[in-house]
């Protein structure tokens, strides 16, 4: 499989992610490098704050999932 098609599952994805905010319409996907599969999923939450990138909310989601209850 080519690079090209095994990014097209990720990016539509990501697409769908922002379409969920349509006045700020950019998702974001983790996917694992090892495995092709896509861990997490994150949406532009800038109304939020404004920090609150879609890759930002991404990366909260997957630490948050796979957290450590004694850190």
């Amino acid at each position: 499989m080519n690079s090209n098609s095994s990014h097209e599952q990720p990016m539509r994805a990501a697409i769908a992610m922002g379409k969920q905010q349509p006045n700020a319409p950019f998702g974001a996907v983790l996917v694992d490098n090892r495995s092709g599969k896509m861990v997490a999923r994150g949406l532009n939450r800038g109304h939020e704050n404004p920090a609150w990138h879609g890759e930002i909310d991404v990366i909260n989601r997957y630490a948050a999932a796979k957290a450590k209850p004694n850190w």
